[in-house]
């Protein structure tokens, strides 16, 4: 039994792990694109635009699927 503790506990900490490095990634990613598009002088969208987007997106997912 307590092998198999140790290695679901293995296998959800390397799971943990891998969602947190994704998730710092595309932070970082999106700072620094975000940043590029403003030092280039292209207009940045701002959150609450970037919402309305992801909210058409979703719409539209519900209507396809």
């Amino acid at each position: 039994m307590r092998r198999l503790v140790r290695l679901v506990a293995t296998f959800m900490r390397k799971v943990c792990l891998a969602v947190l490095r994704v998730i710092l990634t595309g932070v970082v990613f999106t700072t620094c694109v975000m940043l590029m598009l403003h030092y280039a002088g292209i207009p940045v969208p701002g959150l609450s635009e970037l919402l309305d987007k992801f909210e058409g997106l979703g719409q539209l997912a519900r209507i396809l699927s």
